[in-house]
């Protein structure tokens, strides 16, 4: 039961030897695997990096130019041998305990073909105080997997297309969506936790990654709609600035107004975040108000 690894990188000169490796240190002698890593268009080290790097099995798909994060991945898979396929990302590090988990399913996976699986990432290895007061306290229960830890098969990519190549961002979202839609399970595997190296390590790579992040959120009428936290974002993102422009002409409005909005974020993020550490809820509360405001700033990002 070979495993597939497939490998989007784009611009990934920092990540992608460590994400390989790790890979290879814990998989070997596990399971049968392949890794494909789809260069993206990179304009940095990727390439050349990938090539020094002296893997058996391993196999660099090189894109002459950048396409969406989703038609990397379809590129991805349509190449590899394996029926069984692993999509990581360059600045994910995979961990002994999820190869251990991932070989105890294989079966089940193979017997079981039309299934997503996964988890959302965990933080890096050396986390900073943005990821300490923002990603490590996410619900645990969640309705969709990270598109860089979907474990899935062919058949089960056949059946829904791939991911949509339109999408720049959210593509993960909507294929977890359009599976339950199709009648295929999303099983979200807690044990298959991986390090996302990735995370922002300040406000500016913080404020930039949501933004970025939010484009999915508004490239049509109808998924703005669907999405809750694209119509929270933009409502108390205006609710905010409107209180603000109240401030030197009447501040009982002023008041009323910001009042209402911070108590939309405050039970926004008791209902979305578990067991917020009293120290950490002022981080969070300002986090959460530029989360916000990087998300309705992407409605100007979009190529709607």
């Amino acid at each position: 039961m070979m495993v597939s690894f497939v490998i989007p990188a784009y611009n990934e000169k920092d990540y992608i030897k460590s994400s390989v490796g790790s890979i290879y240190s814990c998989c070997k002698g596990v399971f049968p695997f392949e890794i494909v890593v789809v260069n993206n268009g990179s304009t940095d080290n990727t390439l050349k990096i990938l090539k020094e790097t002296q893997y058996d099995s391993l196999r660099v798909e090189d894109l002459k130019q950048r396409v969406t994060i989703s038609s990397a991945r379809n590129i991805g898979w349509k190449k590899t041998s394996g029926e069984i396929i692993a999509f990581i990302d360059a600045d994910v590090l995979i961990t002994k305990e999820w190869a251990q988990r991932l070989s105890s399913r294989l079966s089940e996976i193979r017997n079981n073909p039309m299934q997503l699986t996964g988890c959302r990432y965990k933080l890096s290895k050396n986390p900073s105080w943005v990821e300490l007061c923002w990603f490590d306290y996410f619900e645990e229960e969640t309705t969709y997997i990270n598109g860089g830890n979907i474990i899935t098969t062919k058949r089960a990519l056949s059946l829904l297309r791939g991911f949509d190549e339109n999408l720049e961002t959210g593509e993960d979202v909507d294929l977890c969506r359009r599976a339950r839609k199709k009648g295929l399970s999303v099983n979200i595997d807690n044990k298959l936790f991986t390090h996302h190296e990735g995370n922002p390590q300040n406000l500016k790579s913080f404020f930039l990654r949501e933004q970025w992040h939010g484009i999915g959120d508004v490239t049509s009428l109808s998924r703005f709609i669907r999405s809750k936290v694209a119509v929270f974002s933009v409502v108390n993102t205006l609710m905010l600035t409107l209180s603000f422009s109240y401030i030197l002409i009447n501040i009982k409005i002023f008041a009323a107004l910001f009042t209402v909005t911070l108590t939309a974020h405050f039970i926004a993020i008791f209902k979305r975040f578990k067991k917020v550490k009293l120290k950490h809820l002022p981080s969070i509360l300002f986090l959460h108000i530029l989360y916000c405001g990087a998300r309705t700033l992407s409605v100007f990002k979009a190529k709607i």
